[in-house]
């Protein structure tokens, strides 16, 4: 989320039961916290709603909580069991010496050397890694290069990821991102495990 997103929050007086009365009138009970005392708050629920739909974990946001407006990051978002509707919202103020954690979003980009020659398919193993970083860093995807895997046997790891600087990979480090899976029966000539000997035959499902 690149441009500059504005909530309007105003102080929560009421609590427990009573916030069913809040929802009935399109309002959603939240908490700030993160930088001093927890507050008690309240947010528009249509337009939390949108923003949260757009937004990744680690996107800033601006709370304009009584005229002063607080950067936040929206955590632990509470939702009905089968509607949309927001129940509650914590929201973790930050500031810019502040370090979160969190989770991005892995974008898989390029063809693996293997599937350019046509030998099979490229798969994607997992999708989210987690960081850790001050809020100025932060980052809600990563981008991991396809290319990495120069033949069937190489897995694309952690490892081979390049992050921004300020930026810090808390997942380990052997874990695999993507593989490569031949879809045609395939020998490895011993002379040279980079050379493969590919049949018509078609594996079996």
């Amino acid at each position: 989320m690149s441009e500059k997103i504005i909530l309007e929050a105003e102080t929560r007086e009421i609590s427990g039961k009573k916030v069913k009365q809040l929802r009935r009138e399109g309002l959603v009970p939240a908490v700030i916290y993160g930088l001093g005392e927890p507050e008690s708050i309240q947010v528009n629920a249509l337009k939390t709603m949108l923003t949260l739909r757009d937004s990744g974990e680690n996107d800033i946001l601006t709370l304009n909580l009584n005229g002063k407006e607080r950067r936040v990051l929206a955590r632990e978002v509470q939702r009905h069991v089968y509607r949309p509707d927001l129940l509650h919202v914590d929201f973790l103020e930050i500031d810019a010496d502040s370090v979160v954690r969190g989770s991005v979003e892995i974008v898989l980009e390029g063809k693996s050397i293997p599937e350019q020659k046509g030998l099979g398919t490229t798969l994607q193993v997992i999708s989210t890694i987690d960081i850790e970083a001050k809020s100025g860093a932060l980052i809600s995807s990563i981008v991991a290069n396809a290319e990495i895997i120069d033949k069937p046997s190489r897995n694309l790891l952690v490892s081979d990821i390049v992050v921004p600087e300020g930026v810090t990979i808390l997942t380990p480090s052997d874990l695999t991102i993507a593989r490569f899976a031949v879809n045609r029966k395939v020998e490895v000539v011993e002379d040279d495990p980079n050379v493969v000997e590919v049949s018509e035959e078609e594996d079996e499902e």
